[in-house]
């Protein structure tokens, strides 16, 4: 499962056996939880998030 972060939206959880592990996206990009990537800020939505 992947859950996105309350508080910083460039970041996100990858549940591993009910362990989560966080990553980061990558400088400049926002993690869009319907898609599961992460994307240009430019480019994400308030509602993508």
């Amino acid at each position: 499962m992947i859950f996105p972060d309350a508080e910083d939206p460039a970041v996100f959880y990858i549940c591993s056996n009910r362990i989560p592990h966080r990553f980061a996206c990558p400088e400049h990009t926002l993690f869009v939880a319907a898609e599961r990537v992460c994307d240009w800020e430019w480019k994400v939505k308030g509602e993508d998030l």
